[in-house]
């Protein structure tokens, strides 16, 4: 699959979710080929944006070209939308996610809507469709177990300190109270993330396509899970090696075409 597409236009602008401006992408389809199908990307944890933006953004391209309307945005408190980073919220993020679902239905534009999901974004969007229906979802290397998640994410944040030792010469072991890779933090993010809960009992899906890339476990308990409720599930497993827990690689944008290409043919159906 080639690196580049033809650029499509994605209108910018704000929409309110509890009482609060979110900034939002709007991607136009290919007016010849509408299907009047959106497509709504929820983002993973604030650190892991910056390596996943351009993997985002070519997904969207292409689906637009294939006839979808895609939305990109970003949570509350983080990216532009309101907010200051150390308001970061998994619940204010699952409602972010419930608001796009709403603000997309009510926008006249589509008739069916299908959300890709990464990482931690996973079960904040697994929670939204307890209430909010949706016809696909695509869930990427999906994160449940909370705990694990920020154990992960402190261990970086130590390599990452070490690494940078020359630059941050007043660094002590206090330091790490209150960021997260850079990203300032109330104590209220750790106890979520401790008490992560991922798995609803109702879910409003048709079908979900789990992709793992490598280094990723599989999640038997999510197969299990969403099989038990929804008509098709699908299990994929990538070649593409996205480093999620290297510290390092968190600093560069992913090209992972494969990821790319199953995500595409997860959302238009193809085998």
């Amino acid at each position: 699959m080639s690196s580049s597409v033809t650029s499509f236009p994605e209108q910018p602008f704000f929409f309110e979710s509890a009482h609060k401006q979110l900034y939002g992408q709007l991607g136009v389809p290919a007016s010849a080929s509408n299907l009047r199908e959106g497509v709504i990307f929820c983002a993973p944890a604030p650190y892991e944006v910056k390596k996943f933006h351009w993997t985002q953004r070519q997904i969207a391209q292409r689906l637009q070209m294939a006839g979808y309307y895609t939305l990109r945005f970003d949570y509350f408190a983080t990216g532009d939308s309101e907010g200051e980073s150390r308001d970061y919220d998994l619940n204010q993020c699952r409602a972010n996610i419930q608001d796009a679902i709403q603000y997309m239905k009510s926008s006249g534009l589509i008739r069916r809507i299908s959300l890709v999901a990464t990482r931690l974004a996973c079960p904040l969007a697994l929670q939204a469709v307890a209430t909010e229906r949706v016809r696909k979802l695509i869930l990427i290397d999906p994160i449940l177990d909370g705990s694990a998640c920020l154990t992960e994410a402190q261990a970086m944040q130590e390599t990452m300190l070490q690494l940078h030792l020359r630059n941050a010469p007043s660094y002590a072991p206090s330091a790490l109270y209150g960021q997260l890779l850079g990203i300032p933090h109330q104590a209220y993010l750790l106890w979520q993330l401790q008490n992560l809960e991922g798995l609803p009992a109702t879910i409003k899906a048709k079908a979900a396509t789990i992709i793992t890339s490598q280094g990723c476990p599989d999640p038997a308990d999510l197969i299990e899970h969403l099989t038990s409720r929804l008509e098709e599930v699908r299990f994929m497993r990538i070649s593409d090696n996205l480093k999620w827990g290297n510290a390092r690689a968190l600093q560069f944008q992913d090209f992972p075409n494969q990821l790319i290409h199953t995500v595409i043919s997860a959302i238009r159906g193809a085998s």
